[in-house]
C-alpha cells in the first residue's frame, strides 16, 4: 500500500496538474502537453502513443458526482471536436481512451452511474478511466522521487511551466507584460528549434540585458518544446543553488528541457556541466552580459556540447 500522503499540500490547480504530468512523463516518455492559453481541444495531455487522452481537473470539496457531471460535458465537446474539419478534429484522431484525473476519493455506491457514462463514451469510439487520489498515490509509490519532489515539505527546486508562468505573474515587473500578446524574434525562435532538435548541443545560452525580454523568451519556447514531447522543467534558482540532489528530479530517460534563468552561482553552472555531460538532458542558461565570470565558465564547456548563444 502506499505511504500516507498529506493532499493538503496540493492547494491549488496549477500544482495539481504539474504533478499529474510529472507522473505521466514518469510512465511515458513520449508524452505530450496540451497547456498552452487557448484551445487546447478538450486535452491536456496526451500519451506517446497517440491512443490516450488525459483531461485534469482540479476542484475544491471535489467528490465522484462532480466527476461524472463532468465527464457528461466533456463527452458533448468531444463530439463536437470529432465531428469538425480543422485542428480540433485532428487532435482527436487516432484517439480510443479518455481518463479523468481529478482530487476526489470514491465510496463502493459511488460508480452506479459510471457505467452508463462509459456506455455513452464507447458510442464515440471511447474507452474511459479515472484517476481518483487512491490511484494517483499508488502512481506515485511507484515513483518516489516524484513524491519526494510534491510532498517532502521542502522547496521544489524545479516547476512545471504552467507554475512558472503563474509565479511570475506575481511579480510587478511581468505583471503586465505577460499579458501582452508574444511577438518574437524570427532568428531567436529558430535558433531555439536547432538547438531542440540537435543530438549534440546541450547548454543553450541566452544573452541580454535585463527587461529586453530573455523571461519571456525562455517561458514562450518552453511551452513549444512541452508541446513537442519535451519534459520542462523551470529552475528555482535559489533553491537549486542550496539544493544537493536536484539532480534526483530529473529523470533522464525522458527528453527534459532545464530552464535557468539568470543564476547568479558559479558552481551551479559548473555542477550542471557535469551532470549534463554524463545523462544527456539539455538546459538553457539565461544570464545578462555583465556576468563575464559565468559566461566564462560556460565557455570553458566540452565546445561540443556547447549550442551557439541566443542574443
Amino acid at each position: 500500500m502506499p505511504d500516507n500522503i498529506n493532499w493538503g499540500m496540493i492547494t491549488d490547480g496549477v500544482t495539481f496538474q504539474a504533478l499529474v504530468e510529472k507522473l505521466i512523463y514518469f510512465q511515458d516518455s513520449k508524452a505530450s502537453l496540451y497547456d498552452r492559453k487557448g484551445k487546447d481541444a478538450g486535452i491536456d495531455i496526451r500519451s506517446g502513443d497517440k491512443k490516450t487522452v488525459y483531461q485534469v481537473k482540479y476542484r475544491a470539496n471535489n467528490s465522484f458526482k462532480n466527476i461524472c457531471t463532468i465527464a457528461k460535458r466533456e463527452l458533448d465537446k468531444i463530439k463536437t471536436y470529432k465531428q469538425g474539419t480543422g485542428y480540433e478534429k485532428l487532435c482527436w484522431d487516432g484517439v480510443s481512451r479518455w481518463i479523468i484525473v481529478s482530487n476526489f476519493t470514491i465510496s463502493p455506491n459511488d460508480e452506479n452511474n459510471w457505467p452508463s457514462i462509459a456506455q455513452d463514451f464507447r458510442k464515440e469510439g471511447l474507452e474511459i478511466e479515472y484517476w481518483n487520489l487512491l490511484k494517483i498515490e499508488a502512481k506515485l509509490d511507484r515513483f518516489p522521487a516524484v513524491k519526494e519532489e510534491y510532498f517532502s515539505g521542502k522547496n521544489r527546486v524545479f516547476l512545471s511551466v504552467i507554475e512558472a508562468e503563474e509565479a511570475l505573474k506575481k511579480e510587478a515587473q511581468f505583471q503586465e507584460t505577460l499579458s501582452i500578446p508574444y511577438i518574437g524574434q524570427v532568428d531567436a525562435q529558430s535558433s531555439f528549434d536547432v538547438f531542440l532538435l540537435s543530438k549534440e548541443k546541450l547548454i543553450l545560452p541566452v544573452l541580454g540585458e535585463g527587461g529586453v525580454g530573455k523571461t519571456r523568451f525562455l517561458l514562450e519556447e518552453a511551452r513549444k518544446a512541452a508541446e513537442k514531447g519535451y519534459q520542462v522543467l523551470w529552475a528555482n534558482v535559489e533553491t537549486m543553488v542550496c539544493s544537493t540532489d536536484w539532480i534526483k528530479a530529473i529523470n533522464s530517460s525522458v527528453p527534459t528541457l532545464v530552464i535557468i534563468d539568470e543564476p547568479e552561482d558559479r558552481s551551479l553552472i559548473r555542477r550542471i556541466f557535469e551532470f549534463i555531460r554524463v545523462d544527456k538532458w539539455k538546459a538553457v542558461i539565461a544570464l545578462r552580459p555583465a556576468k563575464k565570470t559565468l559566461i566564462n565558465e560556460m565557455q570553458s564547456f566540452q565546445a561540443s556540447y556547447l549550442a551557439p548563444g541566443i542574443t
